[in-house]
């Protein structure tokens, strides 16, 4: 595997040389080709239907994607950070569309991009006293 690994990555390089693309260039391409691949191998091996999201966790496992746990996590973490910190219903769906907005036509989302959209749509939306909270 780390000679494969090895050799994707110096013909990445090499494409990054001859193209002139600067390192921030470099690390958005990668992004992009993260993005792509896994996309393509889930739908290869899955049979996605339109409009189907899977969430990518931490341990390397697909989760279906569910607005509910978002909004589930959101209410805890609301609930956990004091009487302050009320969140109602139509207060999550803001933060679920605006964080939904990310996702274009992915397939797969990163855990890790998901809490950050949600951490930084609580930001936006006025409500940071939750961000600390929420765990994702």
């Amino acid at each position: 595997m780390e000679k494969l690994i090895n050799k994707l990555g110096d013909e990445i390089i090499n494409f990054s040389k001859e193209n002139n693309l600067n390192l921030n260039e470099t690390i958005a391409l990668l992004d992009q080709i993260s993005t792509y691949s896994l996309n393509s191998l889930v739908c290869e091996s899955i049979d996605c239907k339109p409009g189907s999201k899977y969430v990518l966790k931490f341990e390397g496992y697909l989760e279906e994607y569910s607005n509910k746990k978002i909004a589930y996590s959101l209410e805890r973490a609301a609930n956990s950070a004091g009487n302050k910190s009320y969140m109602n219903a139509s207060d999550i769906n803001l933060v679920i569309k605006d964080v939904e907005k990310n996702f274009t036509d992915r397939v797969v989302i990163k855990s890790s991009e998901l809490r950050r959209w949600v951490k930084d749509s609580l930001d936006k939306n006025g409500f940071s006293f939750v961000k600390e909270k929420y765990a994702g």
